[in-house]
């Protein structure tokens, strides 16, 4: 094709599907979901990690595998987008449990006096003028959540008119936007409101009241559940976490065969480390984390009255709850660390066991071991794991490695990722593993390659920030930075270039990524956009910078160009975001920029969506309700609390394939993992 007709013909085409795709949009977000939900009829919602097909249209799964690895990154890319951020570790690791429970500052969170002065007071005003559309009202709620209550006594007139506000939404009349300020409320982390949270869950008529007689569902029960684990998570008080683990237990045995409520109980309790008891777990009067980790194991040894997709989450739990280093209660640091250590022995064999498909019944499901697989990663000793070891830790890896060699797509893609983390954490296993899987990315199936290069960025990743002496073993750098160019499908060059940015070191093949935005579907451009910002390309700047500033590119692709531009420190981009929004004529162009504020460090850029939420016409152009919610949404990404996202410990290593749809959702974006 002629060169110079190439780039006319794509911005005909491109204008062209933008229209098409756009026409549903404007029928505003699907019912089901709350506040501007996610979806098929708002493609790039908050939060959405669905699947997007390359022209933008229909849902996509005909382009992105369900069991791919670009879905694992979906759900698990915000940890490692925030180390651009928040330099020295990461926000939603294992040190986020080390205990008591921390919080990671948000860098762009704003003065306590801007908040106070302008972001607050502009929420709530725009609750108070545009409170009949119900995606603000739940946009609204959300954002007061994740900033949270502002600093002062108890009856400051402002602090009062936050916690009334969301408190008013548990009334709202619609149930989507009724639980937006559900969730709210377990964002807050108020601990004072948990109990009616609880009663919520549990589907007491003392919940009913709290809701002011409104539905009382198991849905709704569920996302109660879901508001309880983030007090659990988020609270530094020791007494609190043992009132919530106790109630999720309680939850979990009043409503095992539930989809919903059984995996949101489960969730919750690997989220919240209780004290290990004082006495053994099944004497014990008050609940403690021994208990619940050999419910859990239990649930998995017998698998037959515990809900499927409650049971794939128990694995990470287990490993949460096992690896979480709290303060001991009444007991000798000793006496808790030898509990610990049986507890970690007995999890190591049962989730061999579940990995290697043993057992009967549930056990035998795909997703279990796809949950065991991601267990195992968390919960192996790499140093009692080393060839020539007895110890459980040993067979759990021979476990991994049968089946990354011998599973379905999926759960040998995850146990290939399960594998890089065990071997970041010991140079011997290291050693053993980096040219195995190596080999895999080489000759491996075509399924197999992707992941195993993803998994290969993820190791050189993790020992080069926590070992920076180490060097690259075995050519594995080289050899991924080889396959950018040399790999047989789209998808494998584009998994290549992503394993490049996890490791931080494109090298030479920089250059190819760079060039890999221009040309190619909309969903791989972004791919290779978010690997460049991980490795902090400022080569790939212009091209970036030429994404953002077409008029026909996808709104999707824009974002995440934009994001990458925030993520390298390009300090135009909230001045372009501000452009795209005056020119935009189709809603998706304006929520894909709302979005991309989302991570800017621009204090330009708070204004800019207090802004929005408020004038009548921005810039000549009249403001439609959704941009206006979505701009509350980004502004609560923006001020909140911590730097990361509100429901990014629910994501991280969740079972995906097996998620009930309050948890996550493809079809309408409907849960609580494709909310902004």
């Amino acid at each position: 094709m002629n060169e110079l007709l190439r780039p006319t013909l794509r911005a005909l085409l491109g204008l062209v599907l933008l229209t098409a795709a756009s026409a549903q949009s404007l029928l505003g977000p699907p019912r089901g979901t709350f506040g501007p939900g996610a979806g098929d009829a708002l493609r790039g919602g908050p939060g959405d990690r669905g699947d997007v097909a390359p022209d933008g249209s229909g849902t996509g799964r005909a382009f992105v595998d369900p069991g791919s690895w670009q879905r694992w990154w979906a759900f698990n890319r915000d940890p490692y987008l925030l180390r651009i951020r928040v330099p020295g570790g990461d926000p939603l690791g294992p040190t986020a449990l080390d205990g008591p429970p921390r919080a990671v500052t948000n860098p762009s969170r704003p003065a306590d006096d801007v908040l106070a002065e302008t972001v607050l007071p502009a929420l709530l005003a725009l609750l108070e003028r545009h409170g009949r559309d119900n995606d603000v009202r739940g946009a609204v709620y959300l954002a007061l959540g994740k900033i949270g209550l502002p600093p002062g006594p108890a009856d400051d007139p402002l602090r009062v008119a936050v916690l009334s506000a969301v408190r008013e939404g548990l009334e709202d009349r619609n149930e989507a936007t009724r639980e937006a300020a559900i969730l709210a409320l377990g964002v807050l982390g108020d601990a004072r409101v948990g109990r009616d949270l609880v009663e919520v869950a549990l589907g007491m008529k003392a919940g009913r009241k709290v809701l002011a007689g409104r539905g009382l569902d198991r849905r709704t029960r569920a996302i109660a559940a879901y508001a309880v684990a983030s007090i659990g998570a988020a609270t530094h008080r020791e007494v609190e976490r043992v009132f919530v683990a106790g109630q999720l237990e309680r939850l979990l045995a009043a409503e095992p065969d539930d989809t919903d409520i059984g995996a949101a109980a489960v969730i919750g309790l690997g989220l919240t480390p209780a004290p290990f008891a004082r006495t053994e777990p099944a004497s014990a009067e008050l609940p403690g984390r021994a208990r619940a980790v050999s419910l859990l194991l239990d649930a998995l040894e017998e698998g037959d009255e515990l809900d499927v997709r409650a049971l794939a989450q128990a694995p990470v739990a287990v490993a949460r709850l096992v690896t979480a280093r709290t303060a001991p209660s009444g007991a000798k640091s000793a006496a808790v660390e030898e509990a610990r250590a049986a507890l970690r022995v007995r999890g190591l064999q049962v989730l061999t066991r579940v990995a290697r498909g043993e057992g009967r019944g549930r056990r035998k499901t795909a997703a279990i071991r796809e949950g065991a697989a991601q267990g195992l990663g968390l919960l192996i000793d790499p140093v009692r794991a080393e060839a020539g070891s007895e110890a459980p830790d040993r067979a759990a890896l021979e476990a991994l490695f049968e089946l990354a060699r011998t599973g379905q797509e999926r759960e040998a893609g995850l146990a290939l990722l399960a594998l890089a983390r065990v071997a970041a954490r010991g140079p011997a296993v290291a050693d053993e593993l980096t040219p195995w899987i190596t080999g895999v990315a080489r000759d491996g199936t075509g399924s197999a390659r992707p992941w195993a290069l993803v998994a290969l960025g993820v190791l050189l990743g993790e020992v080069g920030a926590g070992h920076p002496a180490r060097a690259p073993r075995y050519g594995a750098l080289e050899f991924v930075r080889e396959r950018v160019t040399a790999g047989t499908s789209p998808d494998e060059r584009a998994a290549a270039g992503l394993a490049l940015g996890l490791a931080g070191s494109p090298g030479p093949a920089s250059a190819a990524m760079v060039e890999a935005l221009d040309e190619g579907d909309f969903h791989i451009r972004g791919l290779y956009a978010m690997a460049l910002a991980l490795a902090g390309e400022g080569s790939a700047l212009e091209a970036l910078r030429e994404i953002l500033a077409s008029a026909v590119e996808r709104p999707y692709l824009v974002r995440d160009a934009a994001t990458a531009l925030m993520l390298l420190g390009d300090p135009y981009v909230a001045d372009q975001l501000a452009n795209r929004l005056a020119r935009a004529r189709f809603i998706p162009e304006r929520i894909a920029a709302l979005q991309a504020l989302a991570w800017s460090s621009d204090p330009r850029a708070v204004a800019l969506l207090v802004e929005i939420t408020h004038v009548r016409r921005f810039r000549g152009r009249a403001v439609d309700q959704t941009s206006r919610a979505f701009a509350a949404a980004a502004l609560g990404a923006l001020c909140g609390r911590e730097a990361a996202p509100w429901n990014g410990l629910l994501a991280r290593d969740v079972v995906w394939s097996s998620a009930p749809p309050s948890l996550t959702d493809r079809r309408d974006g409907g849960g609580v993992l494709d909310l902004f």
